[in-house]
């Protein structure tokens, strides 16, 4: 049997729906009532795109959504033919182990509150990619462009 969200859960994830439709534009929830994620395209200064997921616990808002790059799924560091992915979890990145299918899990928050909103996660997420993007010109890392 799967477990089901609480009728509270459920509210709030109808909020979030709303926050993202009205400030995430091009970002959509997936799958509200089952295993919910919500998927969207950042698009950094540098002219790549990447493509962001935010996956939400059946446990969400009580526990840390995860944040992925899922497309390129391969992120390649700067003048190297290494890839961020092979580091996993790294504070010089900002980014924690591999999703399940090896693409980059961003570090959005030391710490979760239930207060916090998709929509300030995904912030985070175009951020990164900002510094990604940054990254890719000047060799300097992630952490120094981004603080948790």
């Amino acid at each position: 049997m799967t477990a089901q969200r609480t009728a509270e859960q459920c509210q709030r994830l109808a909020l979030e729906k709303k926050l993202i439709e009205r400030y995430m534009p091009g970002f959509h929830v997936i799958n509200p009532s089952g295993n919910t994620y919500i998927e969207g395209w950042a698009y950094p200064k540098g002219g790549s795109s990447y493509m962001l997921r935010l996956d939400l616990p059946i446990s969400y808002p009580y526990s840390k959504p995860l944040l992925f790059i899922v497309n390129p799924q391969i992120l390649r560091m700067h003048n190297s033919n290494e890839s961020i992915n092979s580091l996993g979890t790294s504070h010089r990145f900002h980014t924690h182990e591999n999703g399940p299918t090896g693409c980059v899990q961003i570090c959005h928050s030391r710490s979760w509150n239930p207060s916090e909103t998709c929509v300030k996660v995904l912030l985070k997420g175009h951020l990164w990619c900002e510094a990604y993007s940054a990254h890719l010109r000047t060799g300097e890392c992630i952490a120094d462009y981004v603080s948790s």
